[in-house]
């Protein structure tokens, strides 16, 4: 069993299916799932899917796979173990369905797993019923990093955290909310605004808001405005800083770091080279032994969930108890 070569293909070949490893500010870094699967002694990468003709041609002759511009097609020809779909997540529901009666072993999901948390539920319930493992890529969870780090939230004791993000909340503040949920514990309860800092596109607004845990706790959550070079250079994407009685612990994109009595201690210097492999090695773990995965189908609607509660809030101008969105 542990000498299998799981084949595996990619749906979507935009940034995050192919394009990030193309950055020459990345080199020789993996930040794509082609790239994972290739460089992953227990995955071999057969093709990919996608409806753009010139990524296909640019990406099927980098990777030397076969290429497909329907997934049924490509279900059918090549009978994947392992499937990442990494389209709009308005397709997600479907291909998890097609990849489900295909016969297909794994699914590796993009964030947002689904426009709605019902639609989620749907997801996590269908692969549960067939035993097919799903994985969301909250792709911090695969940090070993940031498991050491949940550790040290006990023990500052928190009083007041304060949550960032860039780029619009469905496309990275979704990240940060998954964060706050891993290191804090169940969020109950949004007040959402519109944040006044440029979404990158009014598809994905930027909001800002109050987040309530089921501890008592609270996060101010809070969009930043990318285009500023002051926000860019400190923290980049994310930042979260947890502020408690022993200490300030603050997380950025790339970095952790300890604040005590004036002292400052980096606790991490974070890279993502390894993370994606890490979920490909947790996912085959899970199917193999089932061991527990690190990002689950219920951590990927339980974001979409909370995304909808501040969208909600804003939009009604009242707060929104999590649970209360289809």
């Amino acid at each position: 069993m542990t000498d299998t070569i799981y084949k595996a293909i990619v749906i979507g070949c935009g940034r995050i299916g192919c394009g990030f490893d193309d950055d020459p500010k990345r080199p020789n870094k993996i930040m794509t799932h082609a790239g994972a699967y290739s460089s992953h002694p227990r995955t071999k990468l057969v093709a990919l899917v996608d409806i753009d003709q010139a990524k296909l041609k640019t990406y099927g002759e980098k990777y030397g796979v076969r290429t497909y511009a329907d997934a049924k097609e490509a279900f059918a020809a090549e009978k994947p173990d392992i499937v990442s779909i990494c389209t709009l997540m308005d397709t997600h529901l479907e291909l998890v369905k097609q990849a489900v009666e295909a016969g297909v072993k794994m699914i590796w999901c993009e964030k947002p797993l689904t426009p709605t948390a019902r639609e989620g539920k749907e997801m996590e319930a269908l692969c549960a019923s067939k035993g097919v493992v799903l994985i969301n890529n909250f792709i911090k969870r695969f940090q070993p990093e940031l498991h050491e780090v949940k550790k040290l939230v006990a023990q500052i004791q928190p009083t007041s955290i304060t949550s960032t993000y860039t780029g619009g909340i469905w496309n990275n503040g979704i990240h940060a909310i998954d964060l706050l949920r891993f290191l804090i514990g169940e969020i109950k309860e949004a007040n959402g605004a519109t944040s006044k800092s440029p979404p990158r596109t009014p598809a994905d607004p930027n909001l800002d808001g109050t987040l309530t845990f089921t501890n008592g706790l609270q996060a101010q959550f809070l969009a930043l405005d990318e285009t500023s070079e002051a926000v860019t250079s400190k923290g980049g994407l994310f930042r979260t800083t947890i502020e408690g009685k022993n200490g300030t612990l603050v997380l950025d994109h790339w970095n952790i770091w300890h604040e005590q009595n004036g002292q400052k201690k980096t606790l991490s210097v974070l890279g993502q080279q390894d993370y994606l492999r890490n979920a490909i090695t947790n996912m085959i773990e899970a199917h193999e032994s089932k061991t527990p995965l690190l990002c689950t189908g219920k951590d990927g609607w339980k974001g979409v969930e909370i995304v909808q509660a501040l969208l909600d809030s804003a939009q009604n101008n009242k707060t929104i108890t999590i649970g209360g969105q289809q």
